[in-house]
């Protein structure tokens, strides 16, 4: 899994933009598109502030890094089987399954979700580290696959913003490793209804708490 060097260039543009180092930050943000699609949700913030540079070199960088591989559809070969066949241990996308006919509709209405999300957040936001903040907690949250791991995206950025109740995630997370058990028991890959439960009722509860807190004092300011 290449979610460290995806991270590793994600945040590397973070800092450069900080810097004010815009063209680093676009190159680096295009390499961590290269590694992982999820900075093309990024891209609402530099077309609203009309950064129309960085978003030309951003282009250039991920075209030069197709190129090598032709520019063909096998290079979206992994993303189409992961929107297609993978789900596991989703949150909000196990809402959208119960409430939206089968087939494709719950993955293309998450999808959407996220999109409209980062293009309404990326028009009001004015700092890009808490805009990609928010954007990376909302497409773990609409994920239909969250393993472990995928969480290291939203360790950075606890460092700088705690949140107790991303943290508890964290803990309760490894819990979907007891999928192998009940593989290898029942032969069936999903998770027992109570894990998840343990896993995101405590959490949404939390994360609500924190939120209603949190505007409440941004009201009071």
């Amino acid at each position: 899994h290449n979610d460290s060097l995806a991270l590793c260039c994600l945040l590397a543009g973070l800092v450069a933009w900080e810097k004010g180092q815009s063209f680093r930050a676009s190159f680096a943000l295009a390499a961590a598109f290269l590694g992982k699609y999820i900075s093309v949700l990024l891209l609402p913030f530099f077309l609203w502030k009309r950064r129309w540079r960085e978003v030309m070199l951003w282009i250039l960088t991920v075209t030069a890094g197709m190129v090598p591989f032709c520019l063909c559809w096998v290079m979206t070969k992994g993303a189409h089987q992961y929107a297609g066949r993978w789900q596991f241990n989703g949150s909000l996308f196990v809402a959208l399954s119960w409430l939206l006919p089968k087939g494709p509709w719950p993955k293309w209405t998450a999808a959407a979700l996220l999109g409209s999300y980062a293009l309404v957040k990326g028009i009001r936001a004015q700092d890009l580290v808490s805009l990609t903040r928010s954007v990376i907690m909302a497409a773990l949250l609409l994920a239909p696959d969250v393993h472990p791991w995928y969480f290291i995206w939203v360790v950075p950025f606890l460092c700088v913003q705690p949140a107790a109740s991303w943290l508890f995630w964290n803990c309760t997370l490894g819990l979907s490793y007891t999928v192998w058990h009940r593989f290898m028991w029942y032969h069936v890959w999903d998770l027992h209804p109570a894990i998840q439960a343990i896993e995101y009722v405590p959490f949404y509860l939390w994360f609500l708490y924190e939120s209603r807190n949190y505007y409440s004092r941004a009201q009071r300011v």
